[in-house]
């Protein structure tokens, strides 16, 4: 998840400027996210001017490296992660929670 995800959510939660930027920074600190910040592009700046330096054959081949054991993995037990995926959407917690977005209020399991 990417920091301004995390403001997106909540504005789309319709939580304010100070309660987004607070729940940016609990992100991070749990390793939700890798850093929070009141600007996204000046936080991520630098991270993308690293990215721009890299040797694009090196990108791919750590890309390739770090993703190859979920792919294999993925690969392997694609039949029940489908069949997991398509049993928890037609759950009634899914459907509650589609529901709640869409009339804009909390989920019933929202104390």
């Amino acid at each position: 998840m990417y920091v301004t995800e995390v403001y997106e959510f909540q504005v789309l939660a319709g939580k304010g400027a100070s309660s987004a930027t607070s729940i940016a920074a609990e992100a991070a600190r749990i390793g939700l996210v890798t850093v929070a910040g009141d600007d996204a592009d000046e936080v991520l700046a630098p991270i993308l001017d690293g990215l721009r330096r890299s040797a694009p054959e090196g990108l791919a081949e750590t890309k390739a490296l770090l993703t190859a054991k979920v792919l294999e993995t993925f690969d392997r037990d694609a039949a029940d992660l489908t069949a997991l995926s398509a049993r928890l959407f037609a759950s009634a917690q899914a459907r509650e929670g589609t529901t709640a977005f869409l009339e804009r209020r909390d989920p019933t399991w929202v104390l």
